[in-house]
C-alpha cells in the first residue's frame, strides 16, 4: 500500500506564494520558505510527490512531503512548468529570446 500524504494547496499571488496544509487547520506548511521575489509558475508532479516553481533565474524541485529541496536548476525566465506522467522528466518553456543574427533560441528544455 502507498504511503498516505499530506494534502496541501499552493498558492500564487501577484507578489507572493506559499503552501497551506489542508483540514483543520489551513495554516503555512512549516519549513517551506517564501522566496524573496515572486515566482513566475508552480507545478506539482502528477501523483503530487513533487512540487517545483520557477522564479526569474532559478527553477526549484522540492519533495513535497516535507518540502525538502530536491534540486535547483540555474535556468532564467521559465514561464512553463511540467512533469512527465511519471515525474521522470520535467519540461520547461523559456521567454522566447530574440538571437543576433535571426538564430533561433531554444526556449525548451527538458530535464531528466
Amino acid at each position: 500500500m502507498a504511503p498516505q500524504l499530506s494534502q496541501q494547496y499552493a498558492f500564487l499571488a501577484q507578489k507572493s506564494m506559499g503552501l497551506v496544509g489542508s483540514m483543520p487547520a489551513y495554516m503555512p506548511i512549516e519549513g517551506f520558505t517564501v522566496p524573496d521575489v515572486p515566482a513566475h509558475t508552480y507545478q506539482y508532479s502528477p501523483d503530487g510527490c513533487l512540487f517545483t516553481y520557477a522564479l526569474p533565474t532559478v527553477v526549484r524541485i522540492f519533495l513535497a512531503e516535507g518540502t525538502q529541496l530536491l534540486q535547483e536548476l540555474s535556468i532564467p525566465n521559465v514561464i512553463k512548468l511540467k512533469f512527465s506522467p511519471h515525474r521522470t522528466y520535467l519540461s520547461t518553456w523559456e521567454r522566447p529570446v530574440k538571437l543576433e543574427y535571426g538564430t533561433q533560441h531554444k526556449n525548451l528544455c527538458v530535464y531528466r
